[in-house]
């Protein structure tokens, strides 16, 4: 008999940490890289973060001068917030400040900081609330101190919530009914519908005569605020299982093949469950539950994720992709 698993919703958001950009060096220059979810990063007079990291990798802007910016490609979806982080580089005074542009139109200035001579590592959060545009937009961020005097600053962890008519708050969880027409095959699930959910994703497993499950799931995903993302895999197969004979697969804004694939490793008890998480998530977790950094947990509200059981059960598991990848492109129309 099938059994409900997981009833969520679409929920528009992108990010981008900068980790797929190759500058290095100290000269200033342009350029564009492919970042996250294959959108295209251009920027104008800037280097890579050299000694000022925030999280790994960054975009150092020179002045307003130069025309210090980056700007991205053209992204669907709208817009409701936006956030990114960013840090004092060298140590000459002066205020440091950007400027967020959508489609060419300014919307809000960040606070300024760095003003004091000397270094300082700290990090400041730029965040605009209730944008509300819709339709496709180009996301630019803009140096907007300094004139023709270096005021550079680094920027990194850029996050972006979708558009949603009447709020940027995501909608509330859907809540699920008793199913009907329930066969040995199949059955019809029934929820409620949710006012400003834009699809609905529906997760099911298949229960053998003994009880137990006949693989490993994912049981419970997080897609919270910035990078806090994470994935549970269960396993209630009623024995332990090697999770070297598996892997967990990105398939990023519908793609029909996966755009990032990691084999797991260590071994699973029945009953027991393994999380993972992005390599910036920063939640408290519960007392007891610890989490690995994996790099495919990176989606966002129209991407699929497959876990895939390349052992003994390989031709099923392709299965199971095809019909998230076709999930994935429903979610994203």
């Amino acid at each position: 008999m099938l059994s409900l698993l997981m009833i969520s919703m679409a929920w528009g958001q992108g990010s981008e940490d900068f980790e797929n950009h190759s500058l290095s060096g100290t000269n200033y220059v342009n350029g564009s890289f492919v970042g996250n979810n294959s959108i295209t990063w251009n920027y104008v007079q800037v280097t890579g973060e050299q000694s000022y990291p925030i999280t790994v990798k960054g975009i150092l802007l020179r002045r307003s001068g130069a025309n210090s910016k980056i700007y991205s490609s053209t992204v669907s979806g709208g817009i409701g917030s936006f956030s990114v982080q960013m840090r004092k580089a060298f140590t000459g005074t002066g205020d440091r400040q950007v400027a967020l542009y959508i489609n060419s139109t300014h919307v809000a200035d960040s606070q300024t900081f760095g003003s004091e001579s000397g270094d300082d590592a700290t990090i400041h959060t730029f965040s605009v609330n209730n944008i509300n545009i819709a339709g496709d937009i180009v996301i630019e961020v803009r140096h907007i101190t300094g004139d023709s005097s270096n005021r550079q600053l680094v920027l990194d962890n850029l996050t972006w919530t979708g558009y949603t008519a009447g709020s940027n708050t995501p909608p509330d969880a859907p809540l699920a009914a008793a199913a009907t027409n329930v066969e040995n095959d199949s059955f019809t699930a029934n929820w409620s519908t949710v006012e400003g959910a834009t699809g609905f994703k529906l997760d099911v497993y298949r229960m053998v005569e003994s009880g137990y499950a006949t693989d490993l799931f994912i049981s419970e995903y997080i897609e919270g605020s910035s990078s806090n993302k994470y994935i549970e895999i269960y396993n209630g197969t009623g024995s332990s299982v090697d999770l070297s004979n598996y892997k967990l697969e990105l398939y990023s804004n519908g793609a029909s093949t996966a755009t990032n694939s990691v084999i797991l490793s260590g071994s699973l008890e029945h009953d027991a469950s393994v999380v993972y998480k992005n390599s910036s998530a920063a939640l408290t977790l519960p007392i007891g539950v610890t989490a690995t950094v994996n790099s495919a947990v990176n989606f966002s509200g129209n991407d699929a994720v497959a876990l895939g059981n390349f052992g003994q059960h390989g031709l099923r598991a392709a299965g199971m992709r095809e019909k998230l990848e076709q999930r994935g492109k429903e979610s994203k129309s």
